[in-house]
């Protein structure tokens, strides 16, 4: 019967989806004509463990290019916007996240401008993005060790026998019971 070692490991044990839609006020000193054109830069976020879920807080420079005068003339206003809100981490190996549990974020779709419109002397944008947070935390593995064979020869394939051995002692809610 082969012995069973536990390995302590690093894993993603929870994560989570968001997608954003933030919607910001880019004041203008002129009268607008038209838009000409649109641009996200710079965008920053950070995790912060939340009870059990991540609060993603972070900033992005909008550039927005217009014309005025009667088209005579451009002008490209620029604002930082900062935004903030909570993910809900599904998944979890654990009832509850720990200290040492590390929070990894992943931008899936990058800012993009979903609507531009003009309101009362400023230019209202709509930006929408999509984040991925994963906690990454210690867990455990089982694994079955097969020991060396009489005259420490090693065997290239086990015989079946021996593997349906290993199956039968290998428990497969090792995780429901270090929880």
């Amino acid at each position: 019967m082969p012995d069973i070692r536990e390995i302590l490991t690093k894993a993603v044990i929870g994560n989570g989806v968001k997608r954003f839609r933030v919607t910001a006020s880019l004041p203008i000193s002129h009268e607008v004509d038209a838009v000409l054109g649109s641009h996200i830069l710079n965008h920053k976020f950070e995790g912060i463990k939340a009870e059990n879920n991540v609060e993603v807080r972070g900033s992005f420079d909008a550039y927005i290019w217009y014309v005025y005068a009667g088209n005579a003339q451009t002008y490209v206003v620029r604002q930082t916007i900062d935004y903030g809100d909570f993910v809900v981490i599904g998944g979890k190996l654990r009832n509850e996240l720990l200290d040492q549990d590390e929070v990894s974020i992943e931008q899936t779709v990058a800012p993009m401008i979903a609507g531009i419109r003009l309101e009362s002397g400023a230019i209202q944008v709509d930006v929408e993005f999509e984040l991925l947070v994963q906690i990454i935390g210690e867990t455990k593995m089982r694994v079955a060790i097969l020991g060396p064979t009489p005259d420490n020869q090693v065997e290239a394939i086990p015989a079946l026998d021996e593997l349906s051995e290993i199956d039968e002692v290998i428990n497969t809610d090792f995780l429901n019971d270090i929880l």
